[in-house]
């Protein structure tokens, strides 16, 4: 760590890596708070260009509740149309 190996160190030396190790320090501080602000300003860009779909179908969900019973009965069930699931169907029929 001594730039002069053989040399001893002093104690003018040791105050000196001391200030120099707390610079380091700061700097450090400020690129990591530099760094987080980056990032979280690309996510929030990126989160406006591309919503998550939870928020894309916010009003959707919202108007569901509006639905009466007879309504929710109306709504017919997914079907599987994966080859693997319908070979299945068709074995065990």
């Amino acid at each position: 760590e001594n730039l002069f190996g053989g040399g001893k160190l002093d104690a003018e030396d040791i105050e000196a890596d001391k200030i120099y190790a707390a610079i380091d320090r700061r700097m450090d501080s400020k690129r990591k708070l530099r760094r987080e602000e980056r990032v979280k300003k690309e996510i929030e860009e990126y989160r406006k260009k591309r919503p998550k779909i939870q928020e894309q179908f916010r009003d959707l969900k919202r108007e569901l509740t509006d639905l009466s019973e007879a309504d929710w009965e109306s709504i017919p069930e997914p079907l599987d149309y994966s080859r693997r699931n319908r070979k299945k169907a068709v074995r065990i029929q």
